[in-house]
Order: C-alpha cells, then structure tokens, then sequence
C-alpha cells in the first residue's frame, strides 16, 4: 500500500510538469503568431497591399445619349421589377367579367332572395326592428367600387325604382308592377 502512495505522489508530481510543459508550448506558440500579425499589420511593404494603380480606372461620360432603342432595351429589362399601376375600380370592372345581373336579368328578379340587384347596387336584409312603426335595416353593396353602407327603410318608402310594401318580423318585401320580391333574415 506504500508502494501504491508513493506511485501516485510521483504520478501527480509528473502529471503537473507535463501539463506546465504544454501551457508553456501552447503560449509561445500563441506568442509567434501574434508577433507575426504584428508584423503584417505594421509592414508596409506587404505582398497584401494594393494601390489605386491596380485598379482600373474607368471613365464617364455624362454627355453619354442613347437613342430610342437602346433606352427601350435597357427600360425593358427593368419592367419585370416595375409595380403595375393600380387601376381604379371602374377600371377594374371594366376588365373584369360583369359583376352582378344585366338589366333584363334583374327585371326577372322574384320571389323570396338572400339578395336582389338594382343598378350597380345589392341589397340585403340585416335586420327588422318594431318600434312606433315598423323599419328593416338593409346592407347595401356597390358591386363596382364594394363601397358598402347600411340603410333604413320603410313601409310605402321607394328605394328606386322599387316600392316597400310589406314589413313583416321576418321578411321584408318589394314590388314594381307585377315584380314581387322577398327579403328575409332566415
């Protein structure tokens, strides 16, 4: 067992005067390469440096004009990164498929609807109020510019060229000559 403690006292003693030697020889290895920085940073006849005279030099012309062809060839490689116009709505709607119902369409418009046409505009019920008297509030959606904005409605008033005629708690209902047409909430 003695033999064993005096082994391993004389391990650890090695062991520290190996691990001193490479601290020793990692750090002058360290040392050589900064001292080697140094001297590329500071030198100034480095094989790294350039000068003004490696590059060349390029001259411009501001008096440089193109003529008509040349400028649609260079403005024609930059049109795939241009932005469209945006259009209008009216435009938008011109190009588009016809939104909504043709006028003959909308004259055969009857019985009970979700919606109904007139013009430009839909018109769907929100909602049927009873207070004094009766009232329906209705949504009202501009099929070219989708401006929408809810309006009030009542009995005998006309929401051109269509006349109201009935409110009841559930439907509302329009008619023009012999057009009979039904709103309602379910």
């Amino acid at each position: 067992m003695v033999i064993w403690k005096l082994y391993l006292a004389q391990w650890r003693v090695e062991m520290q005067q190996y691990r001193k030697l490479i601290w020793l020889s990692v750090s002058f290895i360290l040392l050589l390469i900064f001292i080697w920085d140094f001297s590329e940073r500071i030198d100034g006849n480095s094989t790294l440096r350039t000068t003004m005279a490696d590059f060349e030099v390029v001259e411009y012309s501001e008096n440089k004009t193109f003529d008509d062809t040349q400028r649609e060839k260079i403005l024609g490689l930059y049109t795939t990164y241009d932005i469209s116009k945006r259009k209008t709505p009216v435009e938008q709607a011109s190009i588009n498929k016809k939104v909504g119902l043709t006028p003959e369409e909308q004259k055969n418009q009857h019985g009970k609807l979700n919606e109904f046409y007139i013009g430009d505009y839909t018109y769907s019920l929100l909602g049927i109020f009873q207070e004094s008297h009766s009232f329906a509030v209705l949504a009202q959606k501009n099929i070219i510019t989708n401006e929408n904005k809810e309006i009030v409605v009542v009995l005998h008033q006309y929401l051109a060229p269509y006349k109201v005629t009935k409110i009841t708690d559930a439907i509302i209902e329009f008619t023009l000559d012999q057009q009979r047409i039904e709103l309602s909430l379910f």
